[in-house]
């Protein structure tokens, strides 16, 4: 147990140690969070609209806040990708398989550390969202928590798939990136809202509801089915990631 918390902390520091990461996944969602609810009420205000509110719940910002969480749990699985292809498939892995502990606890300790940070980058937008905008989290921040675990477990199996299934590094980011993006786009967050194309239960979508209906709607109904199918997206990608990764080894 010694030996895995020793390489545990060594990847989850080097996640919090690398200025590219902590930009692009801690600093620049809370960034777009405050670029948006800048403009919003400008943009409400020219269509003659006021914010609207449920309660003491800013409706706007806080969907805001819920978008900007949702993608870029998405895409906080990069690390492990980072360190699949610059640990496990470089040159240097011959100086890391010397380390007290097999290759494929190596493996499970970086996906841990991974994982771990991607639940601390929640942590950090949901808990910076509430204090610097108007946005509110309500009382079941339960949701929120199992919602961002889900996310998380998706991210981290799409960028494992990708890395075994792709030749290099940068197809794999990308493939994941794109496909994060593309979902954005089907949710209708990005650019123009396509009903036809918010239908279609993308992870992205029953995140952005799960959230939404507890938080916002207080309809736990709608939020736990949801998370239900969250769960089971996740579970189906973990067979298929179980499945490939015993052809293809990392």
């Amino acid at each position: 147990m010694n030996k895995f918390l020793m390489m545990f902390v060594h990847y989850f520091r080097r996640a919090l140690v690398d200025p590219v990461g902590m930009l692009a996944l801690i600093v620049l969602p809370i960034g777009l969070i405050f670029i948006n609810t800048s403009i919003l009420p400008q943009m409400m205000a020219a269509v003659g609209e006021d914010i609207p509110m449920i309660g003491n719940i800013n409706i706007a910002e806080t969907a805001v806040a819920v978008a900007m969480l949702v993608m870029f749990q998405l895409m906080g699985g990069s690390y492990l990708n980072d360190w699949i292809w610059e640990d496990f498939r470089s040159d240097r892995r011959w100086r890391l398989f010397s380390a007290p502990l097999s290759r494929n606890r190596l493996i499970f300790t970086s996906a841990a550390a991974s994982y771990a940070f991607t639940l601390f980058q929640g942590l950090v937008i949901a808990t910076a969202s509430t204090l610097l905008f108007d946005v509110s989290w309500g009382s079941r921040w339960w949701v929120v928590l199992l919602a961002v675990v889900l996310l998380s477990s998706i991210s981290h199996l799409l960028y494992l798939l990708a890395s075994l299934l792709l030749k290099t590094k940068r197809a794999a980011e990308g493939a994941v990136m794109a496909l994060t993006f593309a979902q954005a786009i089907m949710a209708g967050i990005m650019f123009v809202e396509i009903p036809a194309l918010t239908r279609i239960p993308t992870p992205f979508v029953l995140g952005l509801r799960a959230i939404n209906q507890a938080v916002i709607f207080d309809d736990m109904t709608r939020s736990l089915t949801n998370l239900g199918w969250l769960a089971v997206t996740a579970v189906a990608l973990a067979v298929v990631a179980f499945i490939v990764g015993r052809r293809r080894k990392i």
